[in-house]
């Protein structure tokens, strides 16, 4: 009851204007005709183009700030599966939030799941991304001979974590490992930047060099592949 039903088609209008990278110029349209401003601007830039279910659902991402995650806590309230919640925790570990992952991956560990290794791969992460290095540790010591582990991104946090702690020799055998020719380019460019931090100039500049010789070997969807890791790679500096 705070808004009328204008000024709350207005918000909508404005919100779609910014998400989508509108022309500036409709925000004039929108607020100096309310009404007929923001009809205008819902025909020409989104009735023509979507029916009517999924303009409905605009308006209800327009007032959720994360309406996927919304859509995940509903889930897992109604069904509280290990899907759920693992879809859950995964949500919260792609944002960022390390603490709310942890408590979800935390809580799957129970029963034949116990000793799961794909939830112990991202319950690491989890506790990597806050700082809590001793206990990623503790759970990547459980996981070193798994050959999910092996090859996993999550075996940086590994290392690195093994870094923060002040085991250097420890950290750089596990990153040796993962020092695989024309593979695992996420991890070496890791490895590089590990060997930047602990002023192993010569060791970062030799490996940064071996990735640059391999980077001109890649055909073209090779490069396509993998150009996001390149773009970083070409962007250190030692």
């Amino acid at each position: 009851m705070l808004f009328s039903p204008i000024v709350i088609l207005q918000l909508f209008c404005a919100y779609q204007i910014y998400s989508k990278g509108h022309e500036p110029y409709w925000y004039f349209v929108v607020f100096f005709l309310p009404l007929i401003g923001s009809l205008i601007f819902l025909y020409v830039t989104i009735l023509r183009k979507l029916n009517v279910d999924d303009v409905t659902s605009s308006i209800k991402n327009a007032f959720s700030e994360d309406p996927e995650l919304d859509k995940l806590k509903k889930e897992l309230a109604f069904s509280d599966t290990m899907k759920n919640r693992l879809n859950l925790a995964n949500a919260y570990l792609s944002r960022g939030e390390g603490e709310k992952a942890e408590q979800e991956f935390e809580s799957c560990l129970k029963g034949l799941f116990r000793d799961d290794p794909t939830i112990l791969i991202k319950l690491l992460h989890a506790l990597y991304i806050q700082g809590k290095y001793k206990e990623a540790v503790e759970v990547g010591s459980k996981l070193v001979q798994d050959p999910l582990f092996k090859k996993s991104k999550e075996r940086i946090s590994y290392a690195l974590s093994l870094g923060q702690l002040g085991l250097d020799k420890e950290a750089i055998k596990e990153f040796d490992v993962m020092n695989t020719p024309y593979s695992n380019y996420e991890h070496r460019l890791a490895y590089v930047n590990f060997l930047k931090s602990v002023n192993d100039t010569v060791g970062a500049k030799s490996l940064l060099s071996t990735l640059y010789a391999e980077m001109d070997q890649m055909n073209s969807t090779e490069k396509r592949i993998n150009k996001d890791v390149i773009k970083r790679i070409k962007q250190v500096v030692i």
